[in-house]
């Protein structure tokens, strides 16, 4: 890492408020109150973000062999968004309702943003790395900042599971908020969230 770099990489760490990590091109740090690490180890970027995701959840590109395997039973849950389906794959614990709750409209739009450039999400890790050493402060900040965003969207406890359901029987996808509904009526029967949810059905269009 040339001395620009360094600089950059000094600017980034005190905007994020990181602190260096003694003999190593690295620093650490809470960025929107996940543990983050930023690190020039093995050459290149990464920046590696820690969050508590859904069990099993782990997201990936669509591909042919994917919707191979998904023909073939292997897990992959269906948002009813046809267009984010296509082209993510969401792996999860199948029974789990926590990955249906996360990925509401705002998170789908995030995540085929960030994906698109790379980001990879799965293992309660959300990480960005390349060969490239990014001499750039800004784009690091913004980086790490667009990683603890996506985080936050997907990291919720057990208790907010049926209030995130709820949201998402309002999403703008008639399907989504139809399996969203459906995941309400079986996995949290008795609650609040479900029958609002139901009384807002009856009046749905679609």
């Amino acid at each position: 890492m040339d001395d620009r770099a360094r600089s950059e990489w000094r600017w980034a760490a005190t905007a994020l408020r990181l602190t260096a990590v003694p003999r190593r091109n690295a620093y650490r740090g809470i960025v929107g109150g996940f543990p983050f690490d930023l690190d020039h180890e093995g050459g290149g970027t990464r920046l590696t973000l820690r969050a508590r995701l859904p069990p099993g959840f782990t997201l990936m590109h669509e591909t042919l062999r994917s919707r191979i395997g998904g023909m073939l039973g292997a897990g992959d849950l269906v948002t009813g968004d046809d267009a984010f389906d296509a082209a993510i794959r969401v792996a999860f614990a199948p029974g789990d309702p926590a990955a249906r709750a996360v990925l509401g409209s705002g998170a789908r739009a995030e995540i085929r943003r960030l994906l698109g450039r790379g980001v990879t999400v799965g293992g309660d890790t959300l990480r960005y790395a390349t060969s490239e050493v990014i001499a750039d402060s800004d784009a690091l900040v913004g980086l790490a900042r667009d990683l603890a965003f996506l985080a936050s969207l997907l990291s919720l406890g057990r208790d907010e599971i049926a209030q995130r359901l709820f949201e998402n029987t309002y999403d703008p996808e008639p399907a989504v908020r139809r399996r969203s509904l459906e995941a309400l009526v079986e996995a949290f029967p008795e609650s609040d969230e479900c029958a609002r949810a139901a009384r807002g059905a009856l009046s749905d269009s679609d």
